[in-house]
C-alpha cells in the first residue's frame, strides 16, 4: 500500500505546469511539436480499447494547453504501461481493463510524423485510480431556525469554525435534513442523552455528523445521521452571572452599588460599557486584600473607583427589572500609572 501511494504521489507532482487556455482541438496545441516532445495529462477515462483510451483533460503541461476541456485520445503502443490502482495496491493492466470514469494522470510523447498529417499522443506511462468522493460532514454551529414539517424535518444552521465538508459555508446558513433514523443526542452536564427532535430550538449549538449529496457541486443536500445538541438558555432564563466593573459608589438602596461593567457572562453582557446596580444580601462575601492578607469587609466599605469581580444570582421576580445580587466578589484597588 506504501508503494502505490508513493507511485501515486509520484505521477500527481509531474502534473504542475498549467496553462489556461480555450476549447480548442488538441491537434492545434502541438504545431510545429518535434516526435520526441513529451507531455503530461490529468483527466477522467471516457473512454477504453485495445487501441488506447479517451480521456477528458483536466490538467495538461505546455504540449497540450489547447486540450484543456476536450477529449483526447491516447495511443497504446507496444511499451505503453497502464496501472491501476485499487485498495492501496498498484495492477499492471491493458488497456482495454481500464475502468472508464476513473482519474487517470498520463505521461506520454507527441508523434507528429508516424502518420503524415495526424498527431497521435502515444502513452509512455498510465496510473489510473478511482476518484474518491467525500459524501461525509461534521457540521459544527448554531440553529438558527428549526423545519417541524411532518416528514420534512430540517435544520437552519449557522456554520462555525471546526466543521469539516461543508465547503466554503463558514458563517453562513445551511439547511441539514433530519430523517426519522437520525440519531438525537442532547448533552447536558457532560453527559449525552437521547432525545427526539421536537426538543431542539433555535439557539441550540449542535454538532452535526452526516452524508452530502454533491451531485449539484454548487448547491449540496446535506442528511444528518446524528446531532448532538447543547441547550443554550435564552437571556431571560438566565439566573447566573460572572462580571468585572469599576465601582461607580454606592446605589441608591442600602446595600448596594453601582458599578460600570467592562466585561462579563451573557447575562450582563448587553451591560458592558454601561452602569449596572449590584445588590448585597445577607449571604455576599466581599473580599479585598489588607497588609498582604486577604480580609472581607462590608459592601459598604467599597468605594469609587475601586475594581471589582463578582459572580452571583439573577432574581427574575420582575423581569422586566432583574436584579443582580452579589454572591462572592473581590475588590481592588486599581494600580495608579
Amino acid at each position: 500500500m506504501r508503494h502505490a501511494r508513493a507511485l501515486l504521489l509520484i505521477v500527481l507532482t509531474t502534473v504542475l505546469l498549467v496553462v489556461p487556455a480555450g476549447r480548442a482541438l488538441a491537434e492545434s496545441a502541438v504545431t510545429g511539436a518535434t516526435a520526441t516532445q513529451s507531455f503530461t495529462c490529468l483527466g477522467t477515462v471516457v473512454a477504453a480499447g485495445q487501441g488506447g483510451v479517451t480521456v477528458t483533460v483536466r490538467r495538461a503541461s505546455l504540449a497540450l494547453q489547447g486540450a484543456l476541456g476536450e477529449r483526447l485520445d491516447l495511443t497504446a503502443t507496444s511499451k505503453s504501461t497502464f496501472t491501476v490502482i485499487a485498495n492501496g495496491r498498484a495492477k499492471a493492466v491493458s488497456a482495454a481493463s481500464v475502468p472508464v470514469g476513473d482519474e487517470v494522470v498520463v505521461q506520454g510523447t507527441v508523434d507528429a510524423s508516424s502518420v503524415p498529417g495526424t498527431t497521435l499522443f502515444d502513452v509512455t506511462t498510465a496510473t489510473v485510480w478511482k476518484p474518491q468522493v467525500l459524501n461525509g460532514f461534521v457540521c459544527v454551529g448554531t440553529v438558527t431556525s428549526v423545519c417541524p414539517q411532518p416528514g420534512a424535518l430540517c435544520l437552519v444552521v449557522t456554520v462555525g469554525r471546526g466543521s469539516t465538508g461543508m465547503g466554503c459555508s463558514t458563517g453562513s446558513s445551511v439547511t441539514i435534513d433530519v430523517p426519522a433514523s437520525a440519531g438525537i443526542y442532547v448533552l447536558q452536564h457532560r453527559i449525552a442523552t437521547t432525545t427526539t427532535f421536537s426538543d431542539l430550538t433555535a439557539g441550540d449549538v449542535v454538532q452535526i455528523g452526516g452524508t452530502a449529496d454533491r451531485t449539484d457541486t454548487s448547491a449540496p443536500l446535506f442528511t444528518a445521521s446524528r446531532v448532538l445538541a447543547t441547550h443554550v438558555a435564552a437571556l431571560d432564563q438566565l439566573t447566573w452571572f460572572a462580571l468585572r466593573a469599576v465601582v461607580d459608589g454606592p446605589g441608591a438602596a442600602p446595600g448596594t452599588l453601582r458599578v460600570s461593567v467592562t466585561c462579563g457572562t451573557r447575562a450582563v453582557r448587553a451591560d458592558i460599557g454601561s452602569e449596572l446596580t449590584l445588590t448585597a444580601t445577607p449571604s455576599s462575601v466581599v473580599r479585598t486584600l489588607a497588609g498582604g492578607l486577604v480580609a472581607t469587609l462590608p459592601v459598604g466599605d467599597v468605594t469609587a473607583g475601586e475594581s471589582i469581580a463578582t459572580t452571583g444570582a439573577v432574581d427574575r421576580s420582575v423581569p422586566a427589572s432583574p436584579v443582580f445580587h452579589i454572591g462572592s466578589a473581590f475588590v481592588w484597588q486599581a494600580a495608579t500609572p
